[in-house]
């Protein structure tokens, strides 16, 4: 066996590797010291073929901050950054939305919650695109189970009589 043979057999071992990582008791992912070492130096903005190539098509990150009106492309974008990963996440407004609707409407809150990213879509063609919602929630229905709850335990409102006379 010559080292160009060993070199596939080892090339080969180390994508089994990453395709299987760690379960924990909860069903989370835990990746070993060094994926998460070579995690955190990607670096750029997550795109929807970054979780083309995950198992479940998911992927569950801590937020580290918010970066409100960065200059992206020519455009002003608000940018999320993660503190176990090196990519962001361009914000669009039903991400910005669900964030809000999930973590509250305080950014500055969100540093150290986990969100989960997942495939969506949007448009009438249903194209893919990168979409929030907490971990260990159906896709697309974390936001939505959060604003029902807020408005279960939201005081209601008092009435007023708009019948005044100008």
């Amino acid at each position: 066996m010559g080292l160009g043979d060993s070199r596939i057999r080892l090339n080969t071992t180390a994508s089994l590797a990453r395709a299987t990582p760690f379960p924990s008791n909860n069903g989370e992912v835990i990746m070993s010291a060094y994926s998460e070492k070579i995690a955190k130096l990607k670096s750029g903005y997550f795109r929807v073929r970054d979780l083309e190539d995950v198992e479940g098509k998911e992927l569950t990150r801590t937020i580290a901050f918010l970066v409100e009106d960065q200059e992206v492309f020519d455009e002003v974008k608000d940018v999320l950054h993660f503190a176990d990963d090196g990519r962001q996440l361009q914000m669009n407004i039903t991400n910005s939305e669900s964030l809000i609707a999930l973590l509250g409407d305080e950014p500055a809150e969100w540093p150290g919650h986990k969100i989960t990213l997942y495939i969506g879509a949007y448009g009438k063609e249903n194209k893919p695109c990168i979409r929030l919602k907490l971990p260990g929630t159906a896709n697309g229905n974390g936001s939505h189970q959060k604003m029902e709850t807020i408005a279960r335990v939201a005081p209601s409102t008092p009435s007023f009589d708009d019948d005044i006379p100008f």
